[in-house]
């Protein structure tokens, strides 16, 4: 077989010798010189357009998905409504501690030991959004706060939050306060809700791939590691993981989801109402939090107004609820530990809190393991601890069985402003 270049008319000439006198000479063309150069750049220009349209149109596309896709995209945008400067009262005057201008007035500050403490930083999930209004315990306790919980929140997405505050904000905290429950302990829904919103609408986190432990729960194998690179080059591929992070057999993290718990719902339905419903309710949320330092008032759909109403409408628990949470997730106990002790090398005061259920649902839960093989983790890497008393809370004290409503919130604040004024004297 013979080839032969034929530059005048582009094309290549393949000869092959059949027989000794025959000879076949099968001309083939192919783009050669200038036209495969300009076919070469038409599929690079079509492949930075087709880049281009979907990083401008994702952000747009977002606020028609989940909540907490919504949510979790949001949040990773550490816009200043999830921080709250501290108000110091002095001589019967309020006083912006970050906007303090006057020599005197800041030195009398600094003396005082306000100005020389970093902010409380809190990590958790959303028991911690429901059941602390940042702005209301900043009053409290006189000192900011960087307001970082997520709904589903696991300990592996707490230490990468932490690894982004470092990197974006890089204030040394005072104080860093993280809420474990069952949730953040079992091996169940929560967990697998928490990797697809990690993987699909948080930042991206090159800890992923440098830490192993982060790498074992988020990455399971090679396609998984390729899939999170190319869905950072083409957002449109994490689109597709709305429905794996709505739907939970708890729902914890899961807000107002009672009214959302069948799959066939969604997809028997009319997708145009979903994505107008799920745009109505997000713009309603990024009100919210917004306003509110990060706060949501759950069960409501209403805009808060500080006003407790007890819940008359209790959510009747879910049939063995607590089958659900059997398991515990052996490398969360891991990824606690890494987080506690690489905040204890940097000499950073952690404060661990475990804040109750309703009630009814707390009691289902007491024989679980997992809160117990959590406070030897506590204890072994000696971090401060502080669980509420359950008995504090009455069942109308929740807008759910797993979060506290307004007349609850009212009810933690001032106990944990006390543990947290204790840690920082």
């Amino acid at each position: 077989m013979f080839f032969q270049l034929f530059p005048q008319n582009n094309t290549i000439a393949i000869e092959r010798r059949l027989r000794k006198k025959d000879t076949t000479i099968v001309r083939i063309r192919f783009p050669v010189g200038s036209e495969f150069m300009n076919q070469k750049k038409l599929v690079l220009v079509s492949f930075v357009c087709i880049v281009s349209f979907q990083f401008l149109l994702f952000p747009f596309l977002v606020p028609f998905q989940e909540k907490n896709s919504f949510l979790y995209d949001r949040f990773s945008r550490w816009d200043g409504s999830l921080y709250t400067s501290a108000t110091v009262v002095t001589d019967g005057i309020k006083f912006d501690t970050d906007k303090v201008s006057d020599g005197k007035l800041k030195q009398n500050l600094n003396s005082s030991g306000f100005a020389k403490l970093g902010p409380i930083v809190f990590l958790g999930d959303s028991q911690i959004l429901s059941g602390v209004h940042p702005k209301e315990l900043e009053a409290l306790i006189g000192r900011p706060i960087w307001f970082l919980p997520r709904p589903s929140e696991q300990p592996e997405g707490m230490f990468l939050r932490w690894k982004e505050y470092e990197r974006k904000i890089g204030t040394e905290p005072s104080l860093v306060i993280v809420n474990g429950s069952v949730f953040s302990l079992s091996d169940m829904d929560v967990a697998r809700a928490h990797r697809s919103l990690v993987l699909n609408y948080d930042s991206f986190h090159k800890e992923i791939f440098t830490e192993i432990f982060l790498g074992d729960f988020y990455l399971k194998n090679l396609p998984a590691g390729m899939y999170y690179l190319l869905g950072r080059i083409f957002p449109f591929l994490r689109l597709n993981a709305s429905v794996s992070t709505t739907f939970k057999i708890i729902g914890e993290g899961d807000e107002f989801s009672y009214s959302e718990k069948n799959l066939e719902t969604l997809l028997l339905g009319n997708p145009i109402e979903k994505w107008k419903s799920n745009l109505n309710r997000n713009r309603f949320l990024e009100i919210e939090y917004s306003k509110n330092n990060g706060y949501l008032d759950w069960g409501k759909q209403s805009a808060y107004d500080g006003v407790c109403v007890p819940n008359e409408n209790l959510i009747p628990l879910p049939q063995d609820a607590e089958a659900a949470l059997q398991k515990t997730r052996k490398s969360s106990l891991k990824a606690w530990k890494e987080l506690f002790a690489f905040l204890k090398a940097r000499s950073i005061p952690v404060l661990a809190v475990s804040l109750p259920f309703r009630p009814d649902f707390d009691e289902k839960l007491s024989s679980l393991p997992q809160m117990s093989l959590w406070e030897s983790i506590l204890t072994e890497e000696e971090v401060s601890y502080l669980k509420i008393d359950a008995r504090i809370f009455e069942q109308n004290d929740f807008g759910d069985y797993t979060h506290l409503n307004t007349c609850g919130m009212r009810k933690l604040l001032p106990l944990l402003a006390r543990e947290i004024r204790k840690k920082l004297l």
